[in-house]
């Protein structure tokens, strides 16, 4: 096992945990989960991705077959994994980006309904989901410099 998948297992079972914990202490769902794993994305391969996947998937949802909300969730870190090399800006802005616009499709996906009527919420989730993303990629930068 690398550092990175290391790194990454730990920022996406953190991550998976304060999505549950906080949904459902103040009812707030933030995707800190999907933060976690667009973020992941920028530094393990394609095969410790899907592993990655699969778990926030057991975590978050654990029904016998996937919804299609849990299918976007999953195709997502997906997208990101194979375009952000193509991107001229920053790793970092590109994931701090990345999950702006995830947050944002998986917002548009359930239906929008919290993006029109409660847009206070919305924008909670998107500040702790681009905070929890920044401090994942400062957390696989920090170990890439101490290896």
């Amino acid at each position: 096992m690398s550092y990175k998948f290391i790194v990454a297992l730990l920022a996406v079972a953190l991550g998976a945990f304060l999505q549950v914990v906080v949904g459902n202490a103040l009812g707030i769902w933030v995707n800190f989960a999907l933060a976690a794993l667009i973020t992941t994305s920028f530094f393990v391969g394609v095969v410790e991705l899907v592993a990655l996947i699969l778990l926030s998937i057991f975590v978050l949802s654990w029904q016998p077959a996937p919804s299609f909300e849990i299918l976007v969730f999953g195709a997502l870190p997906f997208v990101v994994f194979f375009i952000h090399k193509r991107f001229p800006f920053e790793p970092w802005l590109m994931s701090g980006i990345s999950i702006l616009v995830g947050v944002l499709a998986l917002s548009l996906v359930f239906g929008g309904s919290l993006l029109w009527n409660e847009p206070s919420i919305f924008l909670w989730d998107i500040a702790a989901s681009v905070g929890f993303g920044a401090v994942v990629f400062w957390a696989f930068r920090s170990s890439a410099n101490r290896v």
